[in-house]
């Protein structure tokens, strides 16, 4: 038995369980729709890897923002209508299903490029990416997800959702970027003229202590990067305007992306 977020049950419980210590568990079918389209998911996320297999760890990065931000659109519906602010839109399913309809907040599109890294064999064994949670903004401050990459000896700031078309990001400010000028929980950042904040959660802070100190400045490549490759059986969905660095949020979820597709259990949730 194992725990699934409420998507990927199919109908009403088909059996209750009693464990050995008195407590009970609903059980339900997992969903078979939702199943494929991970399924689909993990099967794009590897074909996106192997494409950029032989690129340099730069381009391999550059690559997967890219890809995402083509893929995913943002869902500001969901930031503003989900009471729970929990669902499709906060995973990496939705970037990655090939389905227009699906969009992302800044959790999918975090989750979506930490995924690709945790997939990727990198030139450099010191090449990791990290996830991190807090709050952004630029007059105010709204909770996001974003990615730190250790690359060559410094850690870097990738915050690919503002990196999407129509974001404050758009033009590569907030990809690879460095800070010297930190606020004690996170870092100032100059972008298009606006000072953009970044501050850690005290959760992330005590997980992540050794890699959230950033270079004093952003990265530079020693060469250009070549082209970023485009699979041919991807389709591209239409391309929707992203939202300002104002417009984003987060919470935390939960995926079983990389499960098998056969042979499925009945899912049980304790009650």
């Amino acid at each position: 038995a194992f725990a699934v977020s409420e998507p990927f049950r199919s109908g009403t419980p088909v059996e209750r369980l009693e464990t050995e210590s008195g407590s009970a568990m609903d059980c339900y079918m997992v969903n078979a729709a939702q199943l494929l389209a991970a399924k689909q998911a993990r099967e794009k996320a590897l074909e996106i890897v192997e494409a950029n297999k032989d690129r340099s760890d730069y381009e391999k990065l550059l690559a997967y923002k890219d890809w995402i931000c083509r893929l995913a659109d943002y869902d500001q519906d969901a930031v503003n209508l989900t009471p729970d602010r929990y669902g499709a839109p906060w995973q990496l399913i939705s970037v990655f299903d090939g389905n227009p309809e699906t969009k992302a907040v800044c959790e999918g599109y975090a989750k979506a490029f930490q995924y690709l890294c945790d997939l990727s064999e990198f030139e450099d064994e010191e090449t990791v990416c990290y996830t991190a949670t807090g709050v952004m903004g630029i007059n105010s401050l709204v909770p996001h997800m974003w990615n730190i990459v250790a690359l060559e000896g410094g850690n870097y700031l990738v915050d690919v959702t503002n990196s999407d078309q129509g974001a404050i990001g758009e033009e590569g400010g907030l990809f690879l970027a460095g800070s010297a000028n930190s606020t004690g929980n996170g870092y100032l950042f100059q972008v298009l003229g606006y000072q953009v904040s970044f501050e850690y959660d005290e959760e992330t802070r005590e997980l992540l202590p050794d890699v959230l100190s950033l270079a004093a400045s952003s990265y530079v490549p020693n060469t250009e990067p070549t082209e970023t490759p485009v699979p041919t059986e991807t389709p591209v969905p239409t391309e929707t305007p992203a939202p300002t660095a104002a417009a984003v949020t987060l919470l935390s979820g939960l995926c079983i992306l990389s499960a098998p597709l056969t042979s499925w259990p009945a899912t049980c949730l304790p009650t």
